[in-house]
């Protein structure tokens, strides 16, 4: 099937189907009377109960709407998380309400904070500390951090800087939670602690893809997927240790996917004498790749023109430039939705409800209904 035909299709089908629209409730109300009442943004909310009736998981109704909004003001919580520990960073929380405020949120002892940061740490040192190294809770339930715990992290730090351990006895969360709190630059240590899940998903990524390892490549995907590490490194604030390593895993290999495909794309060219498309691939009748340069026919040629149409092009310039990078991708370059999702930062629910919103404004085009009535004629 071609470009242009995958997009009618599916223009076609949005057009002849749309979506059921079903009313949904939520503790005697309406959801959407509930989202405008918390200020949720509906579609967020429908986006994930769709996704979970797509499970098929032995829920009813009440409790698929119930983990929906859970999941919703999960993220929330997540990016509120983000946005304190960004601001940490970069030293825009000054004032000690804010301080307090943010240390109720993350459900940490400000009595603690104030200790230590009378002991010469910064509140992003402090906060970090605690956030990541935690071993104590007040009657109130608020994280502490006790000295003995202080100095099993300064103990920690002196075994990185002299060498006394295997970097592999070093725990991933530990050094994690050590860099994050601006106590030490651990990254070259948790690169280190990491070479064999480098090595691990360089070559099982690279056999899905059917891409040959070698000496003048595996240089090049190691670099990658450093820098990957470092990045979702960074961008995380995570202080589960079980939800760090999965996060990390599953975003540093939608990265590295997205890569080898564009890798794959630019050294997969066929050379003249090799023969993919025969059907007579083994016998004295194959043809290769330049027996086919004056064929009118072509099957290189065919594969290899992936552009729209002039008529598809119209129509897709109503779009975004994001709405239209991300059609292109995906009907154009064949990312899936992880790789959309990692692309534009946004999560694969988010990533498919853009989708229905572009086929939405494509539905109204009047081009596309000249089309579709071609099509039909």
């Amino acid at each position: 099937m071609s470009i242009n035909e995958a997009i009618k299709q599916i223009v076609d089908y949005y057009i002849k189907h749309p979506p059921v629209k079903t009313k949904y409730y939520f503790k005697e109300q309406s959801l959407t009377k509930f989202c405008d009442t918390n200020g949720y943004p509906y579609l967020a909310i429908w986006r994930r109960i769709k996704t979970l009736e797509g499970k098929g998981d032995l829920l009813d109704s009440e409790q698929i709407i119930e983990a929906a909004i859970k999941k919703y003001e999960d993220r929330l919580q997540i990016d509120k998380i983000n946005e304190i520990f960004d601001k940490l960073k970069n030293g825009k929380i000054t004032s000690i309400n804010e301080i307090k405020d943010i240390c109720d949120f993350l459900k940490i002892d400000i009595e603690n904070v104030n200790d230590l940061v009378n002991m010469d740490f910064s509140y992003n040192q402090v906060i970090n500390m605690i956030w990541y190294f935690s071993d104590k809770k007040t009657n109130n339930d608020y994280k502490i951090i006790t000295d003995k715990k202080i100095k099993d992290i300064f103990s920690l730090i002196d075994n990185l800087k002299n060498y006394n351990m295997n970097i592999e006895n070093f725990c991933l969360y530990d050094l994690i939670g050590i860099y994050k709190s601006e106590l030490y630059d651990s990254r070259n240590e948790i690169l280190l602690r990491q070479k064999r899940y480098i090595c691990k998903t360089i070559f099982s990524l690279c056999r899905n893809y059917e891409i040959k390892v070698n000496s003048s490549n595996y240089e090049d995907f190691e670099s990658e997927i450093k820098y990957y590490l470092l990045i979702v490194m960074n961008r995380t604030n995570l202080n589960i240790y079980g939800q760090i390593i999965k996060y990390m895993d599953l975003t540093v290999k939608g990265y590295f996917r997205t890569y080898l495909k564009k890798y794959r794309k630019q050294y997969n060219s066929l050379s003249l004498n090799e023969a993919k498309y025969s059907a007579d691939k083994g016998t004295k009748k194959e043809k290769s790749k330049i027996d086919y340069i004056a064929d009118p026919n072509n099957p290189y040629e065919k594969a290899e023109n992936t552009t729209f149409s002039s008529d598809m092009m119209q129509v897709l310039s109503t779009l975004s430039p994001e709405d239209l990078s991300l059609i292109v991708l995906k009907y154009q370059e064949n990312y899936n939705d992880d790789d959309l999702a990692n692309y534009f930062n946004l999560t694969i629910d988010e990533i498919r409800q853009k989708e229905i919103e572009i086929l939405s404004l494509l539905k109204n085009n009047n081009k596309i209904k000249v089309m579709k009535k071609k099509k039909n004629n």
